[in-house]
């Protein structure tokens, strides 16, 4: 889904430039019907993602637990927003599905729950290193304390 977004901007920002490039007016209908498509074949990735996800977290019971791949599910989401609200002519946006908040909220959202996931397995380490040091550095002292040693 990020490389379709990426393509419906890069198509979208053809098409704004297509007055001041003669080139790209001849080949306006072109790119125009390519981009929709392009951006059409995004928006048919959503519900797909969605479902994947609740089968993965609400059937299979997998915990929600950080990955970097999550990172690949946010880029596109981003990514398709950004595309869908700057990119396109505004005559496409009224022909859409979802209402601008909600897409910036679900964008928003999902950023917000992998860095949340990522923030906690940080501290988790963090936490959990420090106790292992700790841990290591008393027996370390334990075992070179001749006093220990005698006993």
């Amino acid at each position: 889904m990020g490389a379709v977004a990426i393509t419906t901007l890069a198509g979208a920002t053809l098409i704004n430039a297509a007055s001041q490039w003669e080139l790209l007016g001849s080949l306006k209908q072109f790119i125009t019907g390519l981009t929709l498509l392009f951006w059409g074949f995004g928006t048919w990735w959503i519900p797909i993602i969605i479902v994947l996800g609740m089968w993965r977290h609400l059937y299979r019971l997998i915990p929600m637990s950080y990955h970097p791949q999550y990172w690949g599910m946010v880029f596109p989401i981003g990514m398709y927003t950004v595309c869908t609200y700057t990119g396109l002519p505004k005559r496409w946006n009224s022909t859409s599905c979802c209402p601008s908040r909600k897409r910036w909220c679900t964008c928003r959202c999902s950023w917000a729950t992998v860095m949340t996931m990522w923030l906690r397995l940080t501290l988790e380490n963090s936490l959990s290193f420090t106790s292992k040091r700790a841990s290591h550095e008393h027996a370390l002292h334990h075992h070179r304390d001749p006093a220990h040693q005698l006993n």
